[in-house]
């Protein structure tokens, strides 16, 4: 497979009409890293990435305005082996509804005890299970990433204790779909969803009404890490996630680590499992112990508690559980 990108047709048909730049690449390599890279650094509108575990791997990538194609070929040499073998195309695509023609590719996704599926699925959700009504829109968390499908086990999990949260905090909640998972699962708690992204948060708002969540249950916040007051006043809360990067999960560790209660459950997702030991030496000095470490492909989901805290469950702490998509 030869690496050929055109760029010529599309600044043609690109001019004076409104649309979208669509970036495909395939290749017979894992495009994970890839798919990090250019949301980290190209500012796109949505990506789609398929053919994770199985052959070839095709990413497709949208755009408002046409990204530097060198920069996506410097992306490429550093996360691919064979950089030369992916295939790499651009063309701009005149206006339609992309979201949606994105979405009906997507099919229902049962990930532990949730039912996720998008606005276009028509068929009833399963009995056992929780539905949730997320759609891929300008907000991360679709639930189609093992980030994801990592925190949706660990509060699968918290499901099975005796003891029962009563405050809960998705911080960088995205699309909110761990906020709704958890109001779902734990209906009496206090749930809140924040980003410092204001698309996200009222992304986030949308959603908890798409998915008949109150208000009272679980509220969106504009917040900067704990900057919103709103976060403060609660005090401590029994689980905290945070899906977001490696790098904020280490910047953020003083503050997550103080707003978890002494019995609280702090699920870390968002990093390879190649950056565990580094995300890792932020939280031990902090008096925190890995309790759970769930491996979905390159990705890790840590949940971690105070080190103080022994478990009361008559089995042994699992410190590593591997999960397929």
């Amino acid at each position: 497979m030869a690496a050929s990108t055109d760029t010529h047709k599309g600044s043609i048909e690109g001019s004076g009409k409104a649309g979208h730049w669509v970036l495909t690449i395939t290749s017979t390599e894992n495009l994970i890293a890839m798919e990090t890279a250019i949301d980290a650094l190209c500012a796109p509108d949505a990506l789609s990435l398929e053919g994770e575990d199985c052959q070839p791997a095709k990413l497709q990538v949208w755009f408002q305005n046409a990204p530097d194609i060198s920069a996506i070929h410097q992306i490429a040499a550093r996360a691919l082996q064979a950089p030369q073998d992916a295939d790499i195309y651009m063309e701009f695509v005149a206006e339609h509804d992309y979201l949606s023609e994105n979405r009906k590719s997507f099919l229902p996704l049962k990930i532990g005890r949730f039912w996720i599926y998008g606005s276009h699925i028509s068929q009833t959700p399963p009995k056992t299970l929780h539905p949730i009504l997320i759609d891929a829109a300008q907000a991360f968390g679709s639930g189609t990433h093992p980030t994801t499908h990592g925190c949706l086990l660990a509060l699968g999990d918290i499901k099975t204790l005796k003891t029962r949260p009563q405050n809960i905090l998705d911080m960088g909640c995205g699309s909110a779909i761990l906020a709704i998972a958890a109001s779902h699962l734990f209906p009496n708690a206090c749930v809140m969803a924040a980003d410092n992204d204001p698309i996200s948060v009222r992304t986030a708002a949308e959603n908890r009404q798409l998915n008949n969540v109150s208000r009272r249950q679980m509220k969106t916040v504009h917040s900067a890490g704990f900057s919103n007051r709103a976060l403060s006043r609660i005090g401590s809360y029994d689980v905290i996630l945070a899906n977001i990067l490696a790098r904020p999960l280490r910047q953020m560790a003083q503050d997550l680590t103080a707003h978890l209660s002494p019995r609280g459950q702090l699920i870390l997702s968002g990093l390879l499992t190649s950056q565990v030991n580094w995300v890792m030496q932020a939280y031990l000095p902090r008096g925190m112990r890995l309790k759970k470490h769930i491996i979905i492909g390159e990705w890790s989901c840590l949940v971690l508690v105070h080190r103080r805290v022994r478990s009361a469950l008559k089995h042994k702490d699992t410190y590593t559980r591997k999960a397929g998509i």
